[in-house]
């Protein structure tokens, strides 16, 4: 129907408005003049804005919690799409969960998890492949390559430093 395109484009000009955003705290954790701003952040409301328009299901307390947004949603915009180009083609099961063991406005430990169906036509993420694309030195393999060169992950991994948050990717 009209109301249902019209919120998918409505969505999707927010992400890339966000889009803008993250890629100007990119640049500047690139340049190390990053500054971090903490800000209460209704989490529920957070990751229904960050998954608006797409079809991931959550797990996420309705809780407040002080963190970075821009930052966070970088890395999370980065990661759901990511889930979705790199899950299987159809049906990727993406879910979003984070669980948070404070209450609410605490600086406390939250544990985000995102999650998809593995495309079984494309080769297993390894903790040697990580490394790789960390390092740059994925990037500078062949662009046949089966797994994706980009920097996004380079991004997630760089703002979750500056966020003073650990980060992993497992498959």
């Amino acid at each position: 129907t009209d109301v249902v395109h019209l919120r998918q484009s409505w969505a999707s000009l927010r992400r890339g408005m966000r889009a803008c955003q993250h890629r100007q705290a990119y640049l500047h954790l690139a340049a190390q003049k990053y500054k971090i701003s903490l800000h209460p952040v209704a989490l529920l409301e957070f990751a229904t804005e960050l998954t608006s328009g797409r079809q991931v299901r959550l797990n996420v307390p309705n809780v407040t919690v002080l963190l970075d947004p821009t930052l966070c949603g970088l890395i999370f915009d980065n990661v759901l799409n990511n889930a979705f180009k790199h899950g299987r083609s159809v049906n990727p099961d993406v879910e979003l969960t984070i669980e948070c063991a404070a209450d609410e406005h605490e600086l406390a430990p939250l544990k985000f998890i995102v999650s998809n169906a593995v495309n079984p036509d494309r080769p297993c993420v390894t903790q040697e492949y990580v490394t790789k694309v960390l390092s740059g030195e994925a990037l500078q393999q062949s662009a046949a390559s089966a797994m994706s060169n980009r920097i996004g992950l380079q991004h997630c991994f760089e703002a979750a430093k500056a966020h003073d948050m650990t980060a992993s990717l497992q498959q």
